[in-house]
């Protein structure tokens, strides 16, 4: 039989044992269990708000929609209104034949038509066209009206109209335009 001596010694040995057990499973339950559970929080915590600020910068640009869509609605009315027309393709041949008929029309001499680079502007492209003829002030105002009622749009960028020398009213013209056309 065991004195009353060693049954305390066993029993503090038992509660150290089972102290030291607690204190080993409260370092393992921290280590494996706790701090990656803490790690993958402060990931989650991290992306709400990345989605946060996504979600506040997009609703910033939905609340611009509407005023964008009116500005859309209006440039379409008025392209509309013009009645011009914006191609899918350059169509660069049949505008060089409409030009020469309405220049052939109005008596133009010394008609050169020559296409210079495409450029993108904006939403569309646009193809440069540099024009130099000859021939009466009234013809060369007449091709002038003329290529400005086309159906297709274009854009005078540059105009220069010269006497030429002599007083039989012939004036030399130098003329830039821009044909525009969707890509597409």
């Amino acid at each position: 039989m065991r004195t009353l001596k060693d049954q305390i010694g066993w029993c503090r040995r038992v509660h150290w044992a089972l102290a030291g057990g607690l204190a080993g499973a409260l370092a393992l339950t921290f280590v494996f269990g706790y701090r990656p559970v803490l790690g993958r929080q402060a990931a989650v915590e991290s992306k709400i708000a990345e989605r946060r600020l996504a979600l506040e910068s997009g609703h910033g640009r939905a609340e611009e929609l509407p005023q964008l869509m009116l500005r859309v609605e209006k440039l379409q009315a008025q392209v509309e209104r013009t009645g011009r027309k914006l191609p899918r393709q350059p169509e660069l041949g049949q505008f060089i034949k409409d030009i020469t008929a309405v220049s052939q029309q109005t008596a133009l001499r010394s008609f050169v038509v020559q296409p210079l680079g495409y450029k993108r502007a904006d939403a569309v492209m646009e193809l440069p066209i540099c024009m130099t003829f000859e021939g009466d002030f009234a013809s060369a105002a007449q091709f002038l009206r003329q290529v400005e009622e086309f159906k297709r749009l274009t854009r005078v960028r540059r105009l220069n109209v010269r006497a030429k020398d002599g007083n039989d009213g012939t004036v030399q013209v130098e003329l830039t335009l821009n044909i525009y056309f969707s890509e597409g």
